[in-house]
């Protein structure tokens, strides 16, 4: 069991009371460590006394009311030499206890922190039982703030802020759970001065124009110098004026062909400047054609004329 808790750093008055909560474990045969038995060792640890005592808790009450619980745990064999593991549930509370003290500059933590991690808890049957005796976790609170200073001698570093530590447990512990209660924080006024911003220094300006850029002629202007007596010639020169003439209608210079009778209407699909009907043309020379002679037949053909009788 030193094994999985020599990494949490203790005070001497808890590691007593882990020692006592082992050895209960090991007189009733049980096979782990519960939080039943640290909180029965709690009632024998003084820090955690001044606690329950501020508390208006009984510690008598306590102890029978655990002791009850306790023995409705299964027994085995009680064996000397046997190993006994740390409960799953107490070994949360105990991480995160030691991890709140470390968040609060705090190196080690004592029977009264633990004790308010468990009933900061709120989910276990010993958490419950400190609920059903009027024990709660703003009354630890109020009770760890009220202990005694220690001399200023047997203290090398100033403590931190006890209800920020069990603040920060119970937090922890809640999200190793999976739910995460409000926040308790302490009712604490403190007032801080608005830090003022520095007031800009004012600087006049006065406004200047700028200066006038000035025109460069041209480099080489007298290469690109009209000759002397040069006129340019117009783009374009007007046209006269239109005369009351302009627009006046031309008459056709053609007749238009004139039809010897009005056309029928298989007539009409021709142009209407075709004459109709066409005119013959004279026959000339060329356009007389007889058929050439035909050529002697030899005598006694077939195709000559018939031989005399």
């Amino acid at each position: 069991m030193a094994e999985g808790l020599s990494r949490i750093a203790m005070s001497s008055g808890l590691a007593a009371s882990l020692s006592r909560a082992t050895d209960y474990a090991r007189e009733r045969g049980h096979g782990e460590v519960t939080l039943e038995h640290m909180l029965l060792a709690l009632c024998d640890d003084p820090e955690a006394v001044l606690v329950l005592a501020a508390s208006n808790v009984n510690v008598a009450e306590l102890v029978a009311e655990v002791g009850g619980q306790l023995a409705s745990f299964p027994t085995r064999a009680q064996m000397a030499d046997i190993d006994l593991v740390v409960a799953p549930d107490m070994r949360r509370i105990l991480e995160a206890a030691a991890a709140a003290a470390r968040g609060g500059r705090r190196r080690e933590i004592n029977g009264a922190i633990v004790l308010a991690a468990i009933v900061g808890d709120g989910k276990s049957a010993a958490a419950q039982v400190l609920s059903n005796l009027g024990m709660t976790f703003e009354g630890a609170i109020r009770a760890l703030q009220s202990k005694p200073t220690p001399e200023p001698e047997q203290r090398a570093l100033p403590a931190p802020d006890a209800e920020a530590i069990l603040a920060g447990a119970r937090e922890r512990v809640q999200s190793r759970t999976g739910t995460m209660p409000r926040r308790q924080l302490p009712n604490v006024e403190t007032t801080f001065e608005a830090e003022r911003e520095p007031e800009p220094l004012h600087v006049e300006e006065t406004y200047a124009p700028p200066p006038a850029a000035e025109e460069a002629e041209p480099p080489y202007q007298h290469r690109y110098a009209p000759p002397t007596g040069y006129e340019p010639e117009p783009a374009f020169e007007p046209s006269a004026a239109a005369g009351p003439d302009h627009y006046r209608e031309v008459e056709p210079q053609y007749e238009a062909p004139a039809y010897e009778h009005a056309p029928s209407d298989d007539e009409q699909l021709m142009p209407a400047s075709a004459p109709f009907p066409p005119p013959i043309p004279v026959p000339d020379a060329h356009d007389s054609w007889m058929p050439p002679p035909s050529p002697a037949a030899p005598s006694g053909s077939r195709f000559g004329a018939p031989p005399p009788p």
